[in-house]
């Protein structure tokens, strides 16, 4: 497959092969092979800066919550509990009730790992605003 497109003003093309694999229920899934590490990938990306496509590995792209600190990806984890569950994404504001068609069963697992989760993110929070708040200047370093 030839992909065109434009380049800092200046018109570019790129071959990328296709290839496809079974599925164990049938049909066909087609794949990108990326040009410069030779593998099978759903997604190729152009970043800024680049000049070609090419899988996240071969531009050394890392996922946003690789770059969280654990407490943000705590938070970020109760959030997208709390969005699949249609409620506040605030860790602050009460728990949203269970949607209408979602077993009981999973609403509790999901509100059980949740309200672990932000418990121990407030404490993290509250920790880190203690020290913050500490006349020691050096705690802030050890954050």
């Amino acid at each position: 497959m030839t992909v065109s497109f434009r380049f800092r003003g200046v018109e570019r093309r790129q071959t990328v092969r296709v290839v496809g694999t079974a599925p164990h229920l049938g049909a066909i899934r087609l794949w990108f092979v990326c040009p410069i590490t030779d593998q099978q990938t759903r997604i190729l990306y152009l970043p800024p800066g680049a000049e070609r496509f090419a899988s996240r590995e071969a531009h050394s792209l890392a996922y946003r919550s690789q770059g969280e600190s654990d407490l943000f990806r705590m938070i970020t984890q109760a959030q997208n509990i709390r969005a699949r569950l249609k409620g506040s994404l605030s860790i602050r504001a009460p728990f949203p009730p269970r949607p209408r068609g979602m077993h009981q069963r999973t609403y509790e697992r999901l509100r059980a790992k949740a309200l672990k989760i932000e418990r121990c993110s407030l404490e993290a929070l509250n920790k880190v605003t203690l020290k913050f708040q500490s006349d020691d200047p050096s705690s802030i370093d050890r954050l």
